[in-house]
């Protein structure tokens, strides 16, 4: 306990002085403190007021936990479409816990319609930050056959149509990328997302629909993938592959 309220003296120095460094970890520690009542009395009114100073600093983390606060009505009036903007702030600014919210936001149409497409985008997103460091596997283009006409990307394992509608929408009639997933040693696919893409409107759709057929039971990769990271260019194209 005299451990905890030393450091209590110390974030409160902190904060007190202007531009110094860490100063939104700061602020978004005392939030923390007061939103859960360690060493201080529980005040999430005030714990509301110190994790909005440390969000004004682009600080993801308490972007994130403002979110929470705002969907709980915890030290604010509950506000689910606040929620949703501070969820997505950090999500931008590349929090799991924000990507993670984000998509669940989106998949239970907490402050905005659903939608299952963005939701994927953003779970996919979550997912890839558990698969770091995994070793790169570089595919060919999946509609090409290598060694003797074995695919890289089994066609099981590929999206049975591009997305028409959203291409359309955006007139779009090719759009090209790289796409990056894992496998981890059970063979589940993890973390599909974009590493390059021509058209980056489409950003949610590429990723939904190759989600989808990586993450389908007709999909069975080569077992050589596993433990690996799989990087594979590819195309869209309205009128077929």
């Amino acid at each position: 306990m005299k451990f905890i309220r030393l450091c209590l003296i110390v974030i409160v120095a902190a904060v007190a002085t202007p531009c110094v460094a860490g100063e939104a970890d700061a602020q978004l520690m005392m939030a923390l403190l007061y939103w859960r009542g360690r060493a201080v009395v529980r005040d999430d009114r005030v714990a509301f007021a110190w994790m909005s100073k440390a969000a004004q600093r682009n600080n993801a983390e308490a972007l994130n936990h403002l979110g929470s606060m705002y969907e709980r009505g915890e030290g604010v009036e509950r506000d689910a479409v606040q929620a949703l903007r501070h969820f997505e702030q950090a999500a931008e600014l590349g929090s799991p816990s924000g990507q993670f919210n984000t998509g669940r936001a989106y998949n239970g149409a907490i402050g905005t319609r659903r939608d299952t497409i963005r939701a994927r985008y953003w779970y996919e997103l979550a997912d890839a930050h558990e698969v770091r460091g995994y070793p790169a596997l570089v595919g060919p283009h999946p509609t090409e056959s290598t060694d003797g006409g074995k695919r890289q990307l089994p066609d099981q394992c590929r999206p049975s149509r591009p997305p028409i509608l959203a291409m359309n929408r955006l007139g779009l009639r090719e759009v090209s990328g790289r796409l990056f997933f894992a496998v981890d040693g059970e063979g589940k696919v993890r973390g599909v997302r974009n590493q390059a893409l021509s058209a980056p409107e489409l950003r949610y759709e590429s990723v939904a629909w190759f989600s989808e057929s990586l993450r389908s039971e007709r999909c069975q990769l080569d077992v050589a993938m596993r433990g690996r990271a799989v990087v594979v260019p590819y195309r869209f194209v309205v009128t077929g592959w």
